[in-house]
């Protein structure tokens, strides 16, 4: 592993093959970091998988959050949250304008050209899926394979084939 930077690596965390590192970065105890993958400026809880190709970049990932070769940029993951292989959050528009986001039913400008997701405790995101800049995931949602997640959604939420229903679930 390359490991450049301030970087504190806590008790019995795994690190694999070529991994790269840059701090200021902070790795929980008991965490996996699989190989190829590469973590920038980002805390991760304990007990945690970041699993191998996977990229986290300027973000928050909390206690027993499992990740399968996916983008993580300057997005929030609340504990337990579960991404599927090849689901990514998108942080960037493509027109270059800054991200917006929902609050108090309002559209409200961040003031920031890179913004992620923010994911509540309890939430998995199938394979293959893509939430965009700003996008707001409650607790306890889940999220089918292949979904465009284009817009905030509450608690308790069951997105697949582009309907919400109610995650009866949990």
């Amino acid at each position: 592993a390359l490991i450049i930077g301030p970087v504190v690596i806590g008790e019995n965390v795994k690190i694999g093959d070529f991994c790269k590192i840059v701090g200021p970065v902070f790795i929980g105890d008991n965490t996996v970091v699989g190989d190829y993958a590469m973590i920038r400026e980002s805390q991760v809880g304990e007990d945690s998988l970041i699993g191998g190709f996977s990229e986290v970049a300027r973000s928050y990932i909390g206690n027993n959050v499992f990740l399968h070769r996916n983008y993580i940029g300057d997005s929030v993951l609340d504990n337990d949250v579960m991404f599927g292989a090849q689901a990514v959050t998108g942080n960037l528009k493509f027109d270059g304008e800054k991200v917006l986001s929902d609050i108090d039913e309002k559209r409200v400008d961040t003031d920031m050209n890179k913004l992620g997701s923010i994911v509540g405790n309890l939430s998995k995101i199938g394979v293959n899926s893509t939430i965009f800049p700003g996008v707001k995931i409650g607790r306890k949602c889940w999220i089918g394979p292949g979904e465009k997640v284009k817009y905030d959604l509450e608690d308790k939420t069951y997105l697949a084939d582009g309907e919400e229903k109610e995650n009866i679930k949990v």
